[in-house]
């Protein structure tokens, strides 16, 4: 078929507009999914993958997305994707309908792909298997004779669903629909296509490939197996009905040069406003919690500290971002200037999720508390959906050889080594195996391994502030222990047990200075005696604080705006948070 210059220039824009608009709003996405699959380059993974149904297109898809780790490729790759399913769509209906005016039909696919392309819990491998069904469709619909096309179609249902999965399927009612519209007298015949596809569902199902159809026959085969997701069906309904629609427009005649250019725009533009509104719509604290998981990761703390979203957050986004200010130095001063709701604002309780794993694992294993860290590592490895977590199991390499079961992290550093990004890392710490002087040379490492130990006490995982507690006495040098320890008690506004840190630990190596938030808990604790708040690290200025908010509690309250008025003036105070915050 002659190239139609209009056509190629339509889909480059849409090829860019995909790339820019991924890489503007979901560039953090694309580097938090990566870490979340595990590609290997060895003869038994290949062997494992392609061997199943839908293997091929699943050894592609990991193949892709190990990519994303380095800058805009995600977004390249995907808007590379989005853009071929809706150029090989095209190239089917041209058989159907004028070239030129198929542009909007061969893009509904593709729109409907957008908001499931960001969805963390769909594989990529949906995606490459529709490449292969509209490759497959394409090789059928150009079999001019109806008992080779039929054929062809016999033996394509198999080979797709055991290269792609269940794409085979939509492959088999797409023909099927095809020849209804284009030569219904003889179309009966290709029923046996459907009927194929159900009995190889049949067989698979008894012999216990998959115990539900739907992950046999449906789109669901692509997506995290306990969710059910409709918008999974939106590409499928829209390449179907974009067969029957095509059909419908089959005699108009192909527009002139000049209309043709306007046509182009005209198709382009509900394109457009979709990308638009899925830019100015799609605020889910999912893509914060990505982007700051980034910059946990390279341990960029003030850029966590300064993206955190104070208006919409979850548990997730602010146990980070009070990690941040941890390491920063900066918990116990300001502690109170964010929203924070008792003590699971900083450390959650794990909600079974691998996202929440990754950020808690991280928290625990900056604080040192190594045994939840490799617990949450550990069960977050077994908790994602793909063949594995290339950051979970970095960090399993390291806890095991804090606690120097050298063993089970060469397990996992063996596995590493037959990575692409993470090779070179599990090449470093490999040195480190059986070797303890080697180890010592790693200050990071061997902090943590200090930490567990002292006086032949053992710290193991369980009530965490008495774990955080001996953390802290048996490395003062690692202040984050104490930190979180008493952020915790202030949290809870657990003024017992802060004093019992007080009179046991305050001017000692374990906790040498108070922070404000600190300070302001003593004055709470006597509010009568300024000598033992002089006594206890209150500084002059903190004191001076005290008296303004004291006397404007005793003046303010018959205003009506007094609660208003207590938090503009000293919202970001313990004694605010003491008196007016609900835990």
């Amino acid at each position: 078929m002659k190239l139609n210059l209009g056509i190629v220039i339509f889909w480059i824009a849409v090829f860019v507009g995909l790339f820019l608009f991924f890489q503007w709003k979901y560039s953090y996405y694309f580097y938090y999914i990566e870490q979340l699959q595990l590609f290997l380059y060895t003869p038994q993974f290949a062997r494992e993958t392609i061997l199943q149904p839908g293997g091929l297109a699943l050894y592609i898809s990991l193949f892709c997305v190990q990519l994303y780790i380095y800058p805009g490729v995600g977004a390249l790759i995907t808007a590379f994707l989005l853009t071929g399913i809706g150029v090989l769509l095209q190239a089917n209906l041209r058989r159907l309908a004028p070239v030129s005016l198929t542009c909007l039909l061969s893009i509904l696919p593709v729109v409907a792909l957008l908001t499931v392309h960001v969805d963390m819990n769909y594989k990529v491998q949906g995606t490459i298997g529709l490449l292969f069904m509209l490759g497959g469709l394409l090789v059928f619909t150009g079999i001019k004779d109806v008992i080779r096309r039929l054929v062809a179609g016999v033996v394509l249902v198999p080979v797709l669903f055991l290269l792609a999965g269940p794409v085979a399927f939509l492959f088999a009612l797409v023909a099927l629909l095809g020849e209804g519209l284009t030569a219904p007298r003889k179309s009966y015949w290709f029923v046996i296509l459907p009927l194929e596809m159900l009995l190889i569902a049949y067989l698979s199902m008894r012999m216990g490939w998959q115990g539900e159809y739907r992950m046999l026959l449906f789109p669901d085969f692509y997506f995290e197996h306990l969710l059910h997701e409709k918008k999974l069906y939106y590409a499928w309904w829209a390449m179907a009905g974009s067969l029957v629609l095509a059909r419908l427009i089959k005699n108009m005649k192909e527009p002139k040069k000049q209309t043709a250019i306007l046509s182009y725009g005209l198709q382009l533009l509900p394109f457009c406003v979709v990308l638009y509104v899925m830019a100015e719509r799609d605020t889910r604290v999912i893509l914060d919690n990505m982007e700051q998981d980034y910059y946990v990761r390279h341990e960029q703390w003030d850029q966590v500290i300064q993206t955190f979203p104070r208006e919409k957050y979850n548990n997730h986004t602010i146990n980070l971002l009070n990690l941040a200010l941890a390491k920063k130095g900066e918990l116990g001063n300001r502690l109170f200037e964010y929203d924070q709701r008792g003590s699971q604002t900083l450390i959650s309780d794990w909600d079974s999720t691998f996202p929440h794993a990754i950020a808690l694992c991280e928290v625990y294993y900056q604080i040192g508390d190594i045994g939840a860290a490799q617990k949450l590592a550990f069960e977050g490895c077994l908790s994602s959906q793909y063949t594995g977590n290339v950051r979970l199991m970095q960090r399993l390499v390291e806890t095991n050889l804090i606690y120097g079961a050298y063993g089970v992290a060469e397990k996992y550093i063996n596995i590493l080594e037959h990575t692409l990004a993470y090779k070179d890392w599990a090449k470093e710490h490999r040195r480190y195996l059986y070797d303890e002087e080697a180890l010592a040379q790693n200050k990071t490492l061997l902090a943590k391994r200090k930490s567990l130990v002292k006086d032949g006490i053992y710290v193991k995982s369980g009530n965490t502030p008495v774990v955080f507690e001996q953390l802290a006495v048996n490395n003062p040098a690692n202040p984050l222990p104490m930190q979180y320890l008493v952020s915790m008690y202030l949290a809870r506004k657990d003024l017992k047990n802060f004093q019992r840190l007080l009179e046991t630990y305050a001017k000692t190596e374990v906790w040498p200075t108070m922070a404000i938030s600190q300070q302001e808990a003593v004055i709470v604790l006597n509010q009568k005696n300024p000598f033992f708040w002089i006594q206890n690290g209150v500084t002059t200025k903190v004191e001076k604080r005290f008296r303004a908010f004291d006397d404007l509690m005793n003046q303010s309250r018959i205003r009506p705006d007094f609660a208003t008025k207590m938090q503009a003036d000293h919202g970001a105070s313990f004694w605010h948070y003491l008196v007016f915050k609900k835990v």
